[in-house]
């Protein structure tokens, strides 16, 4: 139970941007896969006589994995192996077969490369990349548009996905996680991913500080979303006054002093985020395509 506690934690502060507007700069398709490929992990799991396979992506660089729940079965444990050939025990800490997904935990030695998530929903027409193990192929990239989005928030895509890509990201071109592959269809534009917003179906506990850490981004991020930048930013200045290390918090921070035109105070925030979480390729984005 402290296991899953902790992931949840993780996982919330991981989740906390979700929603937020930015400063989006499209990534070129060779950039965009090299920087996000890495967090991108294939995944067996014993299924009777014979082994399921599919793809998933490193949400946190602590180890945290998020796939289909389909692709890990009634299992308690999942190999995963990572881009660069390591191969991990996971532990499923949490799963929900009605949204199909689940949550895998690896203790890595090092911080891992993670992905960003966005929970707004792509516009018809907006590009998507998926990346994963199409067929066995690892790390597979395609690319196509978002061509429909239900009721439920299911996105159907073009990008090509068959057997093996369940779990993968769907990426816009900012490089962040879109959606999660659910499957598709060989040879269609069936191909269809769940919404990244559902990863707040998962059943787990959130700690009292990653709750109001919460309620400070998503406060912002609302004001943000209107154009009210100072309101936001001071709801910002409050929550990291209250909690000075959360790499979150300042990477919100500088998105609206971004807004702001305040690109020098925006370049400190976006520091100060990645030095509290090395990993993430969506700070080192932003860094990279700040004003000078």
């Amino acid at each position: 139970m402290k296991l899953v506690s902790k992931t949840f934690t993780a996982l919330s502060t991981l989740a906390l941007s979700l929603g937020l507007p930015h400063v989006a700069f499209a990534l070129d398709p060779a950039v965009l896969y090299q920087r996000s490929s890495p967090a991108v992990v294939s995944i067996s799991a014993p299924n009777g006589k014979s082994l399921n396979y599919g793809s998933g992506f490193i949400a946190d660089s602590k180890g945290l994995i998020l796939t289909n729940q389909h692709v890990v079965g009634k299992n308690k444990q999942v190999a995963i192996k990572l881009a660069d050939g390591t191969i991990y025990s996971g532990i499923i800490v949490s799963c929900n077969a009605q949204v199909d997904l689940a949550l895998i935990q690896i203790r890595p030695e090092k911080p891992l490369p993670s992905l960003s998530i966005q929970a707004v929903p792509p516009k018809i027409g907006q590009k998507a990349y998926a990346i994963g193990d199409p067929k066995g192929l690892e790390r597979s990239l395609s690319d196509g548009i978002a061509s429909r989005i239900d009721h439920s928030g299911l996105i159907q895509f073009t990008a090509t996905a068959s057997f093996g890509s369940s779990g993968g990201p769907l990426l816009n071109e900012d490089g962040q996680v879109i959606g999660i592959v659910q499957g598709g269809n060989p040879g269609t534009n069936l191909n269809f991913a769940i919404p990244a917003a559902a990863i707040n179906n998962l059943p787990g506990q959130r700690s009292i500080a990653a709750q109001q850490i919460s309620n400070y981004i998503l406060a912002s991020s609302l004001q943000i979303r209107q154009g009210n930048y100072q309101k936001g930013l001071k709801i910002l200045n409050e929550g990291i006054y209250h909690y000075p290390d959360n790499s979150m918090l300042y990477l919100n921070r500088g998105a609206a002093k971004s807004f702001l035109q305040d690109y020098q105070g925006a370049k400190s925030d976006y520091s100060r985020s990645l030095q509290l979480q090395p990993t993430s390729l969506a700070i080192v984005t932003e860094l990279e395509f700040m004003p000078p």
